[in-house]
């Protein structure tokens, strides 16, 4: 259930920056400090607004292990 949060909060901001102007912004997510995945998330963002959406370490579920609890950062680019 809170991955599935996660995951719309996550597409929410999208279609927020959708709008936005410049160029593409590229946000990571790390697990452990493990690199998971990477996802663009607009190609019309300004850097700063782009770095907005990075979050600080905390702890969350895994998207790899189901179940397991996990520290999460997740960089923006």
């Amino acid at each position: 259930m809170r991955k599935i949060s996660i995951i719309v909060s996550v597409l929410a901001i999208v279609a927020v920056v959708a709008s936005s102007c410049s160029k593409s912004c590229i946000c990571t997510r790390y697990e452990d400090g493990k690199k998971v995945n990477s996802l663009t998330v607009s190609e019309d963002i300004d850097r700063k607004e782009c770095k907005q959406l990075s979050q600080a370490k905390r702890r969350g579920i895994s998207m790899v292990t189901l179940g397991k609890e996990v520290t999460v950062e997740i960089k923006c680019r």
